[in-house]
């Protein structure tokens, strides 16, 4: 008999009231359980605070450290009176880290307008104009007293007036852009003691100058969201706010963060042929949404992340995607100077995507007890956020730029490179690697900023896989017994008539390409003699490439007027087999004359001995690859190149370990195996 429903409903009923007690006893054992054992505790601990808790991960990930930015770096927020002091000392130190890590110029904040801004100036720029540029600050309060808003130089008539007439001097004095600190909003106050606003109307005369001027106007609006929340155990920041409770902003008395930032964006808005910089982010890394939005509705708003990779790095996928989106609006920025191992938290935050590291040298971290993600931004995005932008908007850094290009010679090997080997850099101009053989090798150079290269090897150069990525091919054959005058001649051409980043290979990258990129800096005059061998020195040249080393050390300057002349072409035909032979041939009888007049076994002989044994390993080398390439290949005379080759190696081997009874022998392998090839395959 089937139950009716109203019995199924009561059965249901019985067992959820069965289910509801049995639970509600359970709860209540567990609870006394609880509360008659004793707690839990570790011998030790008892007494550790919170604000001694550092804890040592245990997390295990990649690391990929960074000792230098892979692009020019102009840092455009640094104080430079605040942390150093006007110390000499201090600033020599600190340039030689700028050296180290590629920072070509740094914006200093400090030049308060007056007795400060001369001061500062010649601090700067009496050795070191060319590394920075200066932007000037107001002084608000002039000779009263703290307190006494109402004798302040700001509330005085015809103030704004005088400052942006001020302004217009320096101007002309070289510097190069406006600072305005946060205390404008939290800080200065009217007579009656209110806080100055951001937007009052009086300094209209001030934000419509520097637009006049193109002077870019740096301002500092309000603090990170957790300095004008309540100082309680759930601030993200009170470890921080602790240590600095002038940071907190309880609202009121001050103005809400929201107030302010409302205030700036008035500005902006009321001022559309004035660049504004917001810094810090414009103090809202935490809402990445919101700081989007203002760059969308301002066109004339930039931003910079000083201090705020402890924001940006915990939100790793949105930064990412915020700084890619953004690229041509935002700026490199420090709150320096600080310390190289800082800087280099910089350079690992924005080019690799490593995870959890710490974004400060301190400990405490300074601005948040957490660790950073790394963004991994693409080499185009890099190269804006850098340096690009802030030669597009802030006056002088351009023309410092391209001098600090012009005069570097700082020789580089480039962190892995995707598809290519032995990537070093010179300067910012030159690269020297290995021969780019696939579409991705192509990419790579396209991201480095490339725009022509130039092949050394032998071998057609791939013109269509350069061509895709919109780059210039330029093929000067070279071997390895050194660079000819006439390819001097031709690599000074091109370094004249192509102005932009050049990248220079041969097959490896070892031995011609960087002896041409040495003959290339030189007759550019970006590499003195030492820099150019030190170039080859840093590739790993062979010291048994004596020809190449000849050119480098014989160089002479090239006279430009007479390279109108010199052709340059995207593919010259390649050496022909029998070409390539005959210089083999040479080399050969070299080696075996030497050997059968015998020798010494001094040093300078034994390596002159052993650079012929290495140009016939070479040239071996050099015939099986244009016999591959050629496609018409017999299996047979390609075995026997290969046994012909191993052979020259042991030789090599034999002469750099000085085992002399063993070379006789070797020579005779390698004679019979050249006879069988000649006598096979010669026609």
């Amino acid at each position: 008999m089937r139950p009716s429903r109203n019995s199924k409903f009561a059965a249901h009923v019985t067992i959820a009231v069965f289910a509801t007690f049995w639970i509600g006893w359970w709860l209540a054992q567990t609870a006394s359980s609880q509360e008659s054992s004793p707690a839990l505790s570790v011998k030790g601990t008892e007494d550790i605070l919170l604000r001694d808790f550092r804890p040592i991960p245990k997390l295990q990930v990649a690391a990929n450290p960074r000792e230098f930015a892979l692009y020019p770096v102009v840092d455009v927020h640094n104080h430079f009176f605040i942390r150093f002091r006007h110390d000499a000392e201090s600033l020599k130190s600190f340039l030689q880290v700028m050296d180290r890590n590629r920072i070509a110029v740094c914006v200093s904040l400090d030049a308060t307008l007056g007795d400060r801004e001369s001061e500062h100036l010649q601090y700067l720029w009496k050795d070191h104009a060319d590394r920075f540029v200066i932007f000037c600050n107001i002084d608000f309060r002039g000779k009263a007293a703290e307190e006494d808003w109402a004798n302040w130089s700001v509330n005085q008539p015809g103030f704004p007036t005088m400052i942006a007439e001020s302004i217009r001097q320096a101007k002309q004095r070289g510097i190069s852009g406006l600072k305005v600190f946060k205390q404008l909003g939290l800080g200065y106050k009217n007579p009656d003691g209110s806080f100055i606003a951001i937007d009052d109307e009086r300094f209209d005369p001030i934000w419509k100058v520097c637009g006049e001027l193109k002077l870019p106007v740096l301002i500092h609006t309000a603090d990170p969201s957790a300095f004008f929340d309540p100082i309680s155990p759930t601030n993200e920041r009170i470890e921080e706010l602790q240590r600095h409770p002038e940071w907190a902003f309880p609202s009121p008395p001050f103005p809400s963060r929201e107030s302010l930032h409302a205030a700036r964006n008035r500005v902006v808005a009321r001022h559309p042929n004035t660049i504004f910089i917001a810094a810090h982010l414009g103090n809202d890394g935490e809402n990445l949404d919101q700081t989007q939005a203002w760059l969308e509705q301002y066109p004339n708003l930039y931003v910079e992340f000083a201090s705020r990779i402890s924001e940006l790095g915990r939100q790793p996928r949105r930064a990412r995607a915020f700084l890619e989106k953004f690229a041509d609006r935002i700026l490199f920025g420090t709150d320096g100077p600080w310390s190289e191992t800082r800087l280099r938290l910089y350079w690992r935050f924005l080019e690799t995507e490593d995870e959890y590291f710490p974004y400060s040298e301190k400990d405490p971290p300074p601005q948040g007890i957490w660790n950073i993600d790394g963004v991994g931004l693409t080499h185009p995005t890099l190269e804006k956020i850098y340096s690009k932008n802030a030669e597009r908007i802030i006056p002088g850094v351009a023309e410092r730029i391209a001098r600090w290009r012009l005069l570097s010679t700082t020789i580089r090997e480039r962190s892995p490179v995707v598809g290519l080997e032995n990537v070093f850099s010179v300067g910012d101009r030159l690269f020297s690697g290995s021969q780019p053989a696939t579409a991705e090798a192509f990419e790579t150079l396209k991201a480095l900023g490339i725009q022509t290269i130039i092949s050394v090897d032998g071998l057609a150069p791939d013109l269509n896989g350069a061509r895709v990525q919109g780059m210039d091919y330029i093929h000067i054959p070279c071997g390895y017994d050194g660079i000819s005058i006439e390819s001097q001649r031709q690599l000074a051409a091109a370094m004249i008539r192509n102005p932009g980043r050049i990248y220079i290979h041969c097959h490896h990258g070892k031995h011609r390409g960087p002896a041409a990129a040495a003959i290339a800096g030189l007759s550019a005059k970006i590499l003195d003699s030492d820099a150019a061998i030190g170039l080859m020195k840093r590739a790993g040249t062979s010291d048994k490439y004596q020809g190449l080393w000849k050119s480098v050390n014989g160089f002479n300057p090239v006279d430009f007027e007479k390279l109108d002349s010199i052709q340059l072409t995207p593919s010259v035909k390649g050496q022909s087999l029998s070409a390539i032979m005959a210089t083999l041939d040479r080399n050969w009888e070299q080696l075996q004359s030497m050997h059968r007049k015998g020798f010494s076994a001094t040093l300078e002989e034994t390596k002159s001995f052993a650079g012929y044994a290495t140009l016939v390993r070479e040239g071996l080398m050099e015939s099986h690859r244009v016999l591959i390439e050629s496609k018409s290949e017999k299996d047979s005379m390609s075995d026997m190149m290969k046994e012909a080759i191993q052979n020259a190696s042991a030789l090599e081997s034999e002469i750099e370990l000085r085992r002399f009874d063993s070379i006789g022998s070797t020579l005779k392998k390698i004679e019979s195996q050249c006879q069988s090839c000649h006598d096979r395959f010669r026609n």
